[in-house]
């Protein structure tokens, strides 16, 4: 039986009775503040009409890329050391491919996108007893939760209709933003007003050029029209001046004046704020307005890379934390927790810097005996070399019990 089948075809009697005592009035307010949630500008927000913006589409892409193009594997202490554990079960898993649909990349990317707009990742676990086989995404629209006590259960409803009741066994459920523990918020409707302006502002935009880009204007006849030729003029008008036909000339008859009322764009501020609601844009989504190729004239190389490492500490780094610890809860066993595992994001690479600030950094650790030739070759994607492992030691560089213990010995010379 296929896994999706096993997902939808249980029919226990107690899951039968959990969901006759789901409370739907819930359920149904968080179904129309996902997918159907007017602004204040009067436009409908839902999760997609939100990443049609592409503001959003491209601080969604850049949360979801940092968080897929960075390994993600399974370690665990052995006296004080990280050692990533290539032979546990979870390795391949999160590491390369977490089902025979998608890989390790887009797994991720998707549940970054899903996080981002949702507040909530829904990921089903395939697994018999203690093992885990596989991981499979869940559309966040079609999972609905009910708690009894502290005890979340997930009802998960298929296209068809059909639905099933799964614990937290069986529903890896990852959350940002909470207002209660069962739930992230939903981005989309907390901002519905923010994206729904920037909505607005596109909308408006778009009218106004696929009109020629032509201002509103009054056209002055000298006596009354009857209803029949007013309909053929706006008829010829429309045809000549909108759309791409806007550069044509027209042609008035007799003493007809044409006024054209001056464009109010300018007045509005039009471009001024599309370029703010990029940045409130961005401003919901916690993402640099620089990452989305969106920046003003002052910024340098200097300041632009220091922007780039404030992503990865205070956008990317509670991401990728947010995901370790709840990997570790719900899909570590127990017994692999007390054996010190654990699952961690290798996001050394990002962090690596310019080649001279990174010759630098490894010339100093080289130097206090930080860090090995290997462990050095290692950050770089270079491989080990034969006695890369020592660890180098000034001779003016000593241990408070080695000085203790060459004073002492000078002692004993001096007496002798």
């Amino acid at each position: 039986m296929g896994i999706f089948n096993r997902l939808f075809s249980r029919n226990k009697p107690e899951e039968k009775q959990a969901e006759a005592n789901i409370t739907t009035t819930r359920d149904l307010e968080l179904f129309l503040e996902s997918f159907n949630t007017e602004s204040a500008s009067g436009i409908p927000m839902s999760w997609m009409r939100a990443i049609r913006l592409s503001a959003t589409f491209a601080c969604v892409k850049v949360i979801g890329n940092g968080l897929a193009q960075v390994p993600f594997g399974v370690y665990y202490e052995d006296d004080r050391k990280k050692i990533l554990d290539k032979n546990h079960n979870l390795y391949y898993i999160l590491h390369d491919a977490p089902n025979k649909y998608q890989t390790s990349f887009t797994f991720l990317h998707t549940i970054g996108v899903h996080l981002a707009l949702t507040g909530n990742a829904f990921i089903f676990i395939s697994r018999t007893r203690r093992r885990i086989y596989g991981l499979y995404l869940l559309n966040p629209g079609s999972v609905s939760i009910k708690t009894d006590g502290w005890e979340p259960t997930y009802q998960v409803t298929k296209p068809d209709g059909s639905s099933g009741i799964y614990g937290q066994d069986e529903v890896w459920h990852i959350t940002t933003t909470q207002w209660e523990h069962a739930r992230g918020l939903d981005t989309v409707s907390i901002a519905r007003d923010v994206l729904g302006l920037s909505a607005a502002t596109e909308n408006f935009g778009s009218g106004f050029f696929s009109a020629g880009g032509r201002p509103s204007a009054i056209i002055e006849v000298p006596n009354t029209l009857t209803p029949e030729k007013r309909k053929v003029f706006e008829q010829e008008w429309i045809e000549v001046m909108s759309g791409n036909q806007g550069g044509k000339t027209a042609f008035l008859q007799g003493t007809w004046n044409y006024k054209p009322i001056q464009s109010a764009n300018d007045q509005n501020q039009f471009l001024e704020t599309r370029n703010f609601q990029i940045e409130e844009v961005c401003r919901v989504f916690g993402v640099n307005p620089i990452l989305i190729f969106h920046s003003d004239k002052t910024a340098t190389y200097a300041s632009a890379e220091q922007m780039f490492l404030s992503h990865i500490v205070h956008t990317l780094s509670p991401l990728y934390r947010n995901i370790e610890q709840s990997a570790n809860l719900f899909l570590l066993s127990k017994e692999d927790r007390d054996k010190g595992y654990f699952t961690k994001f290798n996001s050394n690479a990002l962090l690596r810097g310019a080649a001279k600030d990174r010759s630098e950094f490894y010339k100093n650790m080289r130097n206090i005996g930080g860090m090995t030739i290997n462990e050095i070759r290692e950050l770089e994607d270079m491989n080990p070399v034969e006695g890369g492992d020592e660890v180098y030691a000034p001779l003016n560089s000593n241990t408070s019990s080695e000085t203790a213990g060459k004073v002492e010995e000078e002692i004993v010379n001096d007496e002798q």
